[in-house]
Formats: C-alpha cells, structure tokens, sequence
C-alpha cells in the first residue's frame, strides 16, 4: 500500500457506473478524470497501473504524505488492518502533593479550622516534560508502538492544584448556630503539549507542508485507517475557583430553620495554541465513484494528497469570570405527631461571564456583510468603542431563578407512612460558559479557526497540500473586520438564551412495616430537566431543496445551475448549489453555541425490600426506570 498497491482494499462489487462498468467496494477512483456523466452527476476513471486495478502510479503520489507515511512502522501481520502488534512507547503517571489541616478552639462557643493540600517536590523529582518537571499531579505518553518519533501522538500533562479550606463554627445559644466556610481551588499553571522529539517540532518543515501556524507535524486522520501527529500543540491556563458560604440554623418549637447565602467565582486565564499545527482529515469520497459512498479508500486519496477537509486555528489568550451567588431559607416543620413538613425557598443569581479586554464575538444575523455584497449575516465584536457591539457580557442577568420546595411525611398508622416532595432547583449558568480548559465563547477578532472543506461531496477535494499548503490566510489580529468568517464557520451566542437550566424534582413513596420482621417502601421519582445545552447548525439546506439531488453538488456557475435557474447569491460567489441555498451561503455553518433548547424526562418505579434475621439484615432493590432526552449530555 506504501506504493499505491491498493489491491487487497478490493471487495465486493457494489454497482456499475454510467458505462455499464462494474464498481466494488473499496475502489479507488482517479480523481483528475472526473466528468459529467451526461445524467447530472459525476463519473471517474478507476486507477490502474501497469494492466492491476487499484494500484496508483507511483509517480502520482504526494511527496508530503509519502515523507509522513515513513512515520508508520512496517506491519507484523497480514492484512490491511489491526496488522501491528506490539508496545506502545513509555507511559507514566505522578502524583505528588501533601496535606496539612490546623483545628484550633477559640472558646467554649467559637472553633476554627483551616486546611490547605498543595503538590510536593520536595521528596523526590517527577517527570520531567517539556515545560519542566511535573508539578503534583502529570501524565506522560510517549504515543502509541506503531508510529515513530516523527509523527508520534504523545502528549506530556502538568497539573499542580492548590486547595485552600476555611472552616468557623460559633454557637450563638443552645439553640442557634452560625457556620462559615470559604475555599479556593487553585492551578498555578497547567500544561498539555505534545511529548517533545526534534522530528516532531519541526515535522511540517521538513516535509516541505505550508499554510500551518506551526513547524510541528500535523494532525492526520485517514477514514479507515489509524492515524497520526500530535493531538496537541499547547495549551496552559491556571483556574481559580473561590467559594464562600455562611448559614444559620435555628431550632423554634416544632421548627428547625436554616437560612443561610452562597458565592461561587470562577476565574480563568488561559494560552493556547492547539490546532495552529493542523487538524487534516483523507476520505474516502475524493478517490471514490461519486454517488457510491462504499467504493474509494481514504488512504488512496491520503496517498494522493488530495485532502477533504483541514482547520487551523491562530492562537489566543484570554482571562475570564463569571460566578454566581444565592440566598435560601428552609424550615422542617413538625406539625403533630404524625405530621412533618419540609419548604424552603432558594433564589439563584448567576453572573454572566465576561472575558478581560472583551475578547468574545458572536454571529449577528441583523448585520450587512461586506465581503457577500451586504447580505444579512456578519461577525459582531463585543465591546464598547467604534465597530464594536456595546456588550460586554454574554448575556443579561436573569433575576427570576427562584427554587421552591415542599415536602411532607404523614403516618398513616404506626406502620405505614407516606411521603411526597417537588423541588425546582437551577443548574449552575456560570459553567455554561465556563469550559474545563477556556471560556466556550467564540473569540473570532482576537483568534480564528480557517476551516477549507470539500462542498460538493467530494467531487473536488478541499486543496492539494503538496500543491498549496494550508490555502487560507490568517489577518493581523485583532480584526474588526465583520467578513472574518466567510468561507468558513462563525458562532452564535444568543443573549435570550440568559436563563439557567431547571430541574424539577418529583418523589412519592410509600413505606410499610410487615409481619415477620420484613419492610418494604414502594416509591416513584420523577426528574425533569428543562432548557438543557447543546450546538446546533443553524445554516441547513432547507428540506424543499433536497428534491434537486445531483444539482446541489454542481458548481452555482455551471450550465445545470443556470438552466435550473439558480441565482449567484452575491458577487464573486463560486461555490456549489447546495452552498448557494443555504440561509447564509456566505458561511460554512453557523452554529448556535450552548443554545438551551435541550429537554429530559426521568421517570421511575423503585421497589425496596428489607428483613432482619438476627444480626443479619437482608436488602433487596429493584428499578424500573425509563429517560428520554433530545440532547446529549454529560
């Protein structure tokens, strides 16, 4: 296969093309013979060299992927799949750190605690990676046995955390006690890069690849094949979260109050320059008889250099906060003997998160884009001065986040009691935003991600990397510029989208004390989540459209698009027919980010079965359960 032999990738006939000629899985196709096949689609020559079908002339094949494909070890196997078998290089784990914890009673009434856990160095050195030795916590790997140094896809992790704790007790009389707790959990500086080799920092150089942000390989995937470079190029940030809590418990006749407040902060700073080394993706529709996903190969299209997709992302920095703050009162009342009921009110103000130096845009569909002859759809700045927005935060306060509770336990009898209970409780908005490595914002302006991508199925690849590079171009940021985005994909934030997720908890159950030491509780729960957070593409083909079939993958130019009468939405615009119907052809996607249109529905039967025997006591559980979600979530 080194060669372009791509015979044993043969398999079964699946079809014959518009000159009766057989086409079977697998088949690899020549791209530079594609043609109008006089039917409104496309028909390609099947490669042969040398009187074998799916061999390519060597003399055909890119000089870049044949200089990474040296990165791949021979095979130990046969076949053209799982055909290695063997180690993966060196892999170690460390974690180092020490806790220490003070308890001091001020008086009688007042005590303090404090404790704090941090990494430890002292006892011996951990591994050393490329940022230096591992600090508390790191994780090495080498990369996986089958590639070698030059196009390796170890990674080296750092991640040292710092946890303060602060704890005060005073108890105001026999019947009143205050509380307050404050904490941080801090990241001096975590790191994630590629395991450091010289062949891999400067890989793209010396295969002679262009258009990247970096000298490192690239990353390569290869449908139905395994492939290779650096999942990552660097990335660091140092967390922070604060949190403060003060609550005051009170016990009034028949009545156990608690009233209490609640601050949570989340502050971010964060590097990163992962994706500037390439992100380049060889299918099989470049190589493939268009109209017949199963027949092409990725690897032949990857021997080809003929790429279906690739993203490079310019680097950022950005330093965000966001937090939220509460205030509840509750109260456990026993009512009689027989009676307890249980209420309380919480009401949730969450910070909408901004970001230092205002480093967010957003999609405005109400905007004239200049670079598509004004249509509506452009990039917007956040920020307060001329071309910019006026915002500064991603989204208006919501001051409605208002949780009730109730719930009551009754005895029917001295052995038998019934419960019931809802509750409405808010998912915390600050980490809607607030991702585990950065700000899930978009930050085009200050950075970009330039995605080139086939449009027409892979009737045409993307580029040639042998004859272009990476095509795209990066400006000087930051930019103003509102076109930023066009050729490729921009995100939208929707500021109506300002109210946290809700969950609504029901419960219901039903204990009985039964003969011969046996209880039982039959119980329903119920749980429903409500504005839950996903992506979605807003810029689909209309449905009305698909019924123009082959057409949509004809350029808008050609004489099918204008005999159909399919009009050039602004100047300049030479993609295909289906680009050209999009909402906003001017872009690849627009995708609404974390939108919260999200629902979910748990609802379930639990059955519990218990009986002493002595000192033995016998559980038994059963669960009827049943969810249902039109999103995916962690």
């Amino acid at each position: 296969m080194r060669t372009g032999n791509l015979s044993e990738l043969l398999g079964p006939q699946i079809g014959t093309d518009a000159l009766g000629r057989p086409i079977f899985q697998g088949e690899a196709y020549d791209p530079a013979t594609t043609r109008a096949d006089g039917q409104g689609g496309f028909i390609r020559d099947p490669f042969m060299y040398n009187g074998q079908l799916n061999v390519i002339n060597p003399a055909r094949l890119s000089p870049i992927s044949t200089f990474f494909q040296q990165g791949y070890k021979l095979p130990t196997t046969s076949g053209t799949s799982l055909n290695w078998l063997g180690f993966p290089y060196t892999s170690s784990l460390g974690d180092q750190r020490y806790f220490v914890k003070f308890d001091h009673t001020i008086s009688s009434n007042q005590r303090i605690s404090f404790s704090v856990q941090m990494p430890n160095l002292w006892w011996f050195p951990l591994g050393k990676g490329p940022s230096g030795v591992g600090r508390g916590h790191f994780d090495l790997f080498e990369g996986a046995g089958y590639l070698q140094p030059t196009v390796a896809n170890g990674f080296f992790t750092n991640n040292g955390e710092d946890r303060y704790i602060f704890n005060y007790v005073l108890t105001l009389s026999s019947n009143k006690l205050f509380n307050f707790r404050a904490g941080m959990n801090r990241v001096p500086k975590r790191t994630i890069e590629p395991y450091p080799n010289q062949q891999l920092l400067t890989g793209a150089v010396t295969a002679g690849l262009t258009g990247t942000l970096s000298q490192k390989t690239p990353n390569v995937s290869i449908q139905g094949f395994s492939g290779f470079g650096p999942q990552y190029n660097l990335d660091s940030w140092n967390p922070q979260k604060n949190s403060i809590t003060a609550d005051l418990g009170w016990l009034r006749g028949n009545h156990e109050l608690k009233f209490g407040s609640e601050y949570i902060g989340e502050f971010d700073g964060y590097f990163g320059s992962d994706g500037g080394q390439g992100n380049f993706s060889f299918r099989n529709l470049e190589t493939g008889m268009p109209g017949f996903p199963l027949s092409g190969a990725g690897y032949a299209s990857y021997l080809l250099g003929d790429v279906d997709s690739a993203s490079v992302v310019s680097p950022t920095t950005s330093r965000s906060a966001t937090g939220g703050i509460a205030f509840f009162a509750q109260d456990n009342w026993r009512v009689t003997h027989k009676l307890t009921v249980n209420y309380g009110l919480r009401w949730d103000l969450f910070i909408p998160l901004h970001l230092l130096h205002n480093k967010i845009s957003t999609f405005d569909p109400t905007k004239p884009n200049p670079g598509a002859g004004g249509l509506l759809g452009a990039l917007s700045l956040y920020g307060n001065g001329p071309g910019l927005n006026g915002l500064t935060r991603v989204a208006d306060y919501y001051f409605k986040g208002f949780g009730p509770k109730f719930g009551f336990a009754y005895s029917i009898n001295p052995k038998t009691v019934f419960r019931a209970s809802y509750g409405i409780s808010y998912l915390p908005y600050y980490q809607k935003f607030a991702g585990d490595l950065k700000a899930k914002v978009p930050q085009d302006g200050w950075s970009t991600t330039r995605t080139s991508a086939n449009l027409d199925n892979g009737v045409t690849p993307a580029f040639q990397w042998d004859a272009s590079g990476f095509p795209l171009t990066f400006p000087q940021f930051p930019t103003l510029d509102p076109a930023l985005d066009n050729g490729g994909g921009i995100g939208y934030l929707d500021r109506h989208d300002n109210r946290p997720g809700m969950v609504e908890n029901i419960g219901a159950e039903l204990a009985r004390e039964l003969p011969g030491h046996v209880s039982i509780r039959i119980g329903y729960v119920g749980t429903m989540a409500h504005r839950l957070e996903s992506n979605y593409n807003m810029n689909v083909l209309p449905l009305a459209d698909f019924g123009l079939g082959n057409l949509l993958t004809q350029n808008i130019n050609s004489p099918a698009a204008q005999a159909a009468g399919i009009k050039v939405p602004y100047a300049g615009f030479n993609r295909s027919v289906a680009q050209a119907l999009l909402p906003y052809p001017q872009y690849l996607n627009v995708t609404n980010v974390l939108s919260q249109w999200g629902n979910s529905g748990y609802n379930a039967l639990q059955v519990n079965v218990q009986r002493q025997l002595g000192s033995f006591v016998f559980l038994g559980n059963f669960t009827a359960s049943k969810q249902l979600c039109n999103v995916t979530f962690g």
